[in-house]
């Protein structure tokens, strides 16, 4: 019981940190293994290429919910992204809420 506690209350912000958004959790939802930019980009159907870097990459890696598989190489065209451990953890309870 006090497990689900913890978990459950694991991912509510504290005053020093953003909100996790609902861009950030659409993102964290989809991404399985690792997914290229445009594969995220065109899976949540989102047109413009910097606000989707701004609101769904940038923020989802800020709040370290995901990592980049070359970040000795940002700019790298074979970029790709895949869950930390807060991010499969926070996944799990995203998919668990769904249920």
């Amino acid at each position: 019981m006090l497990e689900d506690i913890i978990r459950k209350n694991q991912f509510k912000n504290p005053p020093s940190e953003k909100p996790v958004t609902k861009e950030i959790k659409l993102l964290v939802k989809l991404i399985r293994g690792e997914c290229s930019r445009i594969s995220l980009q065109k899976s949540l159907d989102v047109d413009n290429r910097n606000l989707f870097h701004t609101y769904y990459i940038n923020a989802s890696l800020n709040a370290g919910f995901i990592e980049k598989t070359h970040p000795e190489k940002p700019q790298i065209a074979s970029q790709k992204y895949r869950l930390t451990e807060k991010g499969l953890i926070f996944q799990k309870n995203l998919l668990q809420e769904e249920n």
